[in-house]
């Protein structure tokens, strides 16, 4: 009935909630009031005697316009001659009990008087609901006499976020009436007939948190009960009746969407024979003592509206117990203002204080909403609380918004909607949302409403010409695109093929952030030059952008060694150099012993393996660059002198620099982009050999200082053609060796491609291997 106010409403409610629902806002539920309360009437208690087999139940007689019944209750407060709510049997009330016929300790009872929770009214179970005698009647429905007969929307308000004006039913009706293309009744309000008997100053510290304050003083107030219409409204809406003043300012935020306050004339200081309104922040340990009667200490980031001499309410949140309108209270300021919106939400938040006002301010209302709801309340005041204007309307509002004109091309209106709507049609739906519209070639020039502040592109405009088309008349279709494949992207493939080899592997992938600290840079020996820095990072551990995957995997490998015993993981990921940027994957293994280096080898070489790359292997040489390694642990692999990444064993001082104190770790690295110059596709295939391999195992002692490469060169030298491969399986340091000798254990592998290969033959050439190991390197067979 409120909505009819502003707006002729004749389709059914069901039709009409399903329109909003697809054009404007969700509708969950439709309420209608009488079948809440449908089926109870009216009776009244003829006789009350003791119940023969309980102490507390009663035996009343009832009567309810069909002859008088026998009903058992159990209420206190049950008398006789009162009018009450009964329930007939066959009723289902409220509480989900269908009434029967039935003895109760031996006495029949025919129906249910009833209690408010019974109805559906509250919660309120302790006595029965008793009826205003000169309004209730025998057999009255109990619509009838509560007078119900209006229908209640509920709305979903996560739709409704972005659309402040909607939290008012004057903005609903505006929908409606755009959405039926019917008039909307646009409310006469009549000018404040200001007065000068009392002055009022007002003051804003910040407008970017209090945009606009208006203020009036009136006098003479009668508090007392509102109007039957005020209850009414306010009770389906689920609000409860307190008294004129508090009721009239609910009903103008239900009705404009503007919350309003009042307060008592007598408790706001003067100054200079003036009230003084102060809205600032609130002062470092200022305390606040709330409607609610709870004591709040305030926080600076807290929007307050204060006198000369503190705080008195929380702007927008709740008043202060100290400057409530009391009972004997007759002369009240009355406040409409703008407050910013995530101010009050985080205030609200802070202090677990949610209320309609608050529900509002943080939407971001209108500032021309604040004069509109002053002129209603006054109006109000003047005619329900006998109230007289006693000042001016103070109206402090630093930075007026200026109307707001966006220019709309009319093609674009189809392109961005993908139907065609005639330029007409197009005017029309926003003319009906309220926009103003003048044609300008082919655009339109489009003024936005007050209420509807928050709209500021074209694309929002053409979005409220498509709810108003509605999107129901949209029809289906398929998207139809050529079948064109995405071109491979063959780095990504590469890079995938490259995980999935060392997923095989067993090692397990990390995604580290792309940036370090220069602390963490010079633990590998990375010149600082050579970093691109960071412009504004969020710490100075993130300054740089990585020229090297290493030093984050080496932090992770330090944080989880705790928890596992020999990690081993990979980075697949970006690096940058002064001049580009580059792709890399880089991978570590943790082991107890030196040979975690010959892990790492066997893995880099499955992934040029797993690429087809017919790859040499070489010591790294001055131009190379190995981050952190043991220059005798490190092997670089190339293809035609292109460089495609290296195999290192980490060296003690970086280990030391990451506090790794234990044990050995060898990390391989490959840029992605030279891997991706040199791979093939194509697979060969070898025939399977036609003669069995002759394998020999050799461990030699030898010095330290003596790299494996020189020893593998040395024994195919040897062996060739015959060699067929040569692994290190075992390298062994300590006693009884001396300290500068080390054991390098060898799996060699012959194998002749026309004839089987005899003992004698395998034999010489490992005595010929022998012979030159020792005479080269003064290598020895081990011999424990």
């Amino acid at each position: 009935n409120w909505l009819k106010d502003f707006v002729t409403l004749t389709d059914k409610p069901a039709k009409l909630a399903q329109e909003l629902t697809l054009k404007t806002c969700e509708i969950e539920d439709i309420i209608d009031e009488q079948s809440l309360i449908a089926g109870f009437v009216v009776g009244k208690v003829l006789k009350k005697d003791k119940h023969p087999g309980a102490d507390r139940l009663s035996v009343a007689e009832v009567d309810y316009g069909q002859g008088p019944v026998t009903v058992v209750c159990g209420a206190p407060n049950l008398e006789v001659d009162q009018m009450i709510v009964f329930a007939p049997v066959g009723l289902t009330v409220a509480t989900g009990l269908k009434l029967e016929k039935i003895k109760i300790r031996g006495v029949e009872s025919n129906g249910m008087i009833c209690a408010e929770d019974e109805i559906g009214l509250s919660d309120n179970h302790d006595e029965i609901m008793v009826l205003d005698g000169d309004k209730a009647k025998v057999g009255m429905t109990l619509i009838e006499y509560f007078k119900k007969d209006d229908i209640i929307f509920e709305v979903d308000n996560k739709s409704i976020t972005h659309r402040p004006d909607l939290f008012s039913h004057l903005g609903v009706a505006r929908e409606i009436s755009a959405i039926k293309g019917k008039k909307f009744v646009e409310p006469k309000l009549q000018e404040i007939k200001e007065a000068k008997q009392d002055s009022l100053k007002v003051t804003i510290k910040d407008s970017n948190k209090c945009a606009r304050y208006m203020g009036v003083i009136l006098d003479e107030v009668k508090i007392g009960p509102s109007p039957e219409f005020i209850q009414k409204r306010l009770e389906v809406a689920g609000m409860r009746s307190i008294s004129n003043v508090v009721d009239i300012a609910n009903y103008v935020m239900l009705e404009y969407g503007q919350p309003l306050h009042t307060f008592d004339y007598n408790a706001v200081s003067s100054g200079q024979d003036q009230k003084h309104i102060i809205v600032r922040e609130a002062q470092k340990s200022e305390k606040l003592l709330t409607l609610d009667n709870q004591e709040r200490e305030l926080e600076k980031t807290d929007l307050v509206i204060a006198d000369e001499q503190g705080v008195i309410a929380l702007a927008g949140v709740m008043g202060g117990a100290e400057s409530e309108v009391k009972e004997g209270s007759s002369k009240i300021i009355l406040e409409s203002a703008n407050f910013d919106g995530p101010t009050v939400r985080r205030t609200s938040w802070r202090l677990g204080l949610r209320s309609e006002a608050v529900l509002r301010f943080e939407k971001g209302l209108p500032r021309e909403l604040p004069a509109l709801g002053l002129k209603r309340a006054v109006a109000l005041f003047e005619k329900y609380a006998g109230a007289k204007v006693t000042s001016q309307v103070i109206d402090s509002y630093p930075k007026p918004v200026k109307s707001k004109t966006i220019e709309l091309e009319i093609d674009y209106i189809t392109r961005l909607l993908g139907v065609n709507i005639s330029k007409a049609e197009a005017r029309r739906y926003l003319t009906l949302l309220g926009f103003d519209v003048k044609e300008s070639g082919q655009s339109f020039k489009v003024e936005v409403p007050w209420y509807r502040e928050g709209i500021e592109l074209p694309e929002e405009l053409i979005e409220e010409i498509g709810r108003l088309y509605g999107g129901d008349k949209i029809v289906p279709a398929i998207f139809q695109v050529p079948a064109i494949p995405t071109p491979k992207d063959a780095l990504l493939s590469l890079s995938r093929d490259v995980k999935q080899t060392l997923y095989a592997q067993s090692l397990d992938e990390l995604v580290t952030y792309s940036f370090y600290g220069a602390k963490m840079a010079q633990k590998c020996d990375l010149p600082l030059e050579e970093h691109l820095e960071i412009q504004n990072p969020f710490s100075k551990d993130a300054a740089l952008m990585r020229t090297s995957l290493l030093p984050i995997l080496l932090e992770k490998l330090a944080q989880n060694l705790p928890n596992f015993n020999q990690p081993q993981f990979f980075e697949v990921g970006h690096v940058y150099g002064l001049e580009n940027e580059s792709q890399e994957v880089t991978g570590l293994i943790f082991g107890s012993k030196e040979d975690v280096f010959y892990q790492a080898k066997g893995i880099s070489e499955a992934i040029l393996s797993q690429l087809k790359i017919n790859y040499r292997s070489r010591a790294p040489e001055g131009k190379d660059v190995c981050v952190g390694c043991e220059l005798d642990r490190a092997l670089v692999y190339e293809v035609k002198k292109q460089v495609l990444g290296s195999v290192v064993l980490v060296s003690s001082k970086v280990l030391k620099n990451f506090s790794i104190k234990k044990g050995y770790v060898a990390t391989f690295t490959f840029k992605l982009e030279a891997l991706l110059k040199v791979r093939q596709t194509d697979q060969d295939y070898e025939p399977l050999p036609k003669f069995p391999e002759a394998r020999v195992d050799l461990a030699f002692v030898l010095k330290n200082d003596i790299p494996v490469k020189k020893i593998d060169s040395a024994m195919r030298e040897v062996g060739k053609p015959l060699v067929e491969k040569i692994e290190v399986f075992d390298i062994y340091r300590g006693k009884p060796l001396e300290s500068d000798e080390k054991s390098l254990a060898f799996h060699i592998t012959y194998r002749s491609p026309g004839r089987t290969l005899t003992d004698k033959e395998v034999k010489g050439i490992r005595q010929k291997t022998e012979d030159k190991l020792k005479s080269a390197f003064d290598a020895h067979i081990r011999d424990f």
